[in-house]
């Protein structure tokens, strides 16, 4: 079965996570060195064994990050940040310098239906729902699709009152949104990390 001690240190560890719940390893260690004066060794092998045997999960702590411009430095935090941001400029740069003729339209075509159907609403995604990135795959795949669709008229709409409906005033347009909402979206996500 294993060693008394460790087993009975494993033990200790479960009440004090069913008891208190979410524990770091530092708290999980303080308490349970309190109660049952464990020392260190003892501690990182029974939590060692409740995680092989995966009675629990045992997470990293997340980085502390100093300040925003650190944070969208940070690839594990900033991806989709990044992702928004360089689609977007390929696609600008697609409008404004590739010709309007046969070969490169398809190409302006298709990576124009790809960014609207999808950045839009992944920006928007990102501001609005701070737990986007532990949805279902599919839900979230859903949300964005369904916040990109709605936006695009929307966009459309305001466009035809006021400075027309063209391809380079849509582009700006919704790149700038895009853009936008993907910067305040990860500028919440640095406020939420950074107060934890």
């Amino acid at each position: 079965m294993g060693h008394p001690r460790r087993s009975e240190v494993a033990r200790n560890i479960i009440h004090l996570l069913i008891t208190d719940g979410k524990l770091s390893g530092q708290d999980l260690y303080e308490k349970a060195r309190q109660q049952t004066g464990v020392d260190a060794e003892s501690f990182a092998e029974a939590i060692g064994l409740l995680a092989t045997s995966g009675r629990i999960r045992v997470k990293a702590s997340p980085k502390k990050i100093s300040n925003f411009g650190r944070y969208m430095l940070a690839y594990e935090f900033s991806w989709p940040s990044w992702f928004v941001v360089v689609l977007t400029s390929a696609l600008v740069l697609l409008v404004y310098l590739l010709p309007d003729a046969y070969p490169w339209q398809a190409g302006r075509f298709l990576i124009g239906a790809a960014f609207v159907l999808l950045v839009p609403g992944f920006s928007l995604e990102h501001l609005l729902f701070q737990d986007g990135l532990r949805r279902d795959p599919y839900v979230r795949a859903a949300i964005v699709l369904g916040l990109s669709l709605s936006v695009i008229p929307l966009v459309g709409l305001v466009l035809s009152y006021s400075v027309g409906f063209f391809l380079q005033s849509t582009v700006s347009v919704l790149a700038a949104i895009s853009v936008l909402a993907i910067l305040v979206g990860s500028y919440r996500h640095y406020l939420k990390l950074s107060t934890v």
